[in-house]
């Protein structure tokens, strides 16, 4: 899946659900990763941040996920990410 440019009812911090397989999905990644770079090198007033949340994991474990939301095993066990980009503290 895409960059995601439609309304949906999740966060405006929500970019989109990248899977790990797809080369496409990786390279809008990286798009996403360089974009916030240049905006964080670029902008003296507001830093930003990418934040990756796995989805879907290679290796089920129960419970599917720990405390805060992170998928048990990390990003290495992530088929899926959902991107968000939040405004550094």
């Amino acid at each position: 899946m895409p960059i995601n440019t439609y309304y949906t009812n999740r966060t405006p911090a929500w970019v989109g659900r990248f899977n790990v397989l797809n080369e496409e999905d990786m390279k809008e990644l990286e798009l996403v990763k360089q974009m916030v770079k240049f905006f964080n090198k670029n902008s003296e007033k507001h830093k930003w941040r990418v934040d990756l949340k796995g989805r879907e994991q290679f290796n089920k474990t129960n419970p599917k996920y720990g405390w805060g939301g992170s998928l048990k095993g990390g990003l290495k066990n992530a088929k899926e990410f959902d991107v968000y980009i939040h405004k550094r503290a």
